[in-house]
């Protein structure tokens, strides 16, 4: 069993007013948890609802092969939401069966 990390973050800033370009919060995030050592993950975009707002939003997955720590994971995405102008980032912790093939 291993650590399995989701991350979804809204396109929204906490106004509901602002939008943050699709392929930015991707760059940007992608950036963050490359420089952190997590060097592979997936990325979903998918619709999402915040205080009953319906606002576009990515999903970056991934299984935590790469042994990192979850204070800095949450420290990265404390970083993000600050950069996003977000009242929250979910972080979804849980444990999966894997096998690369």
């Amino acid at each position: 069993m291993e650590r399995v990390f989701n991350i979804l973050i809204g396109l929204n800033d906490k106004t509901m007013v602002k939008s943050f370009n699709k392929d930015d919060v991707l760059s940007t995030t992608a950036d963050k948890l490359l420089s952190i050592g997590i060097k592979g993950f997936n990325v979903s975009e998918l619709v999402g609802f915040w205080e009953g707002k319906k606002e576009l939003s990515l999903k970056f997955s991934f299984i935590n092969t790469f042994n990192i720590d979850d204070k800095i994971l949450i420290k990265a995405i404390e970083e993000l939401r600050e950069a996003f102008n977000q009242d929250s980032i979910l972080l979804e912790k849980g444990f999966t069966d894997f096998a690369f093939i």
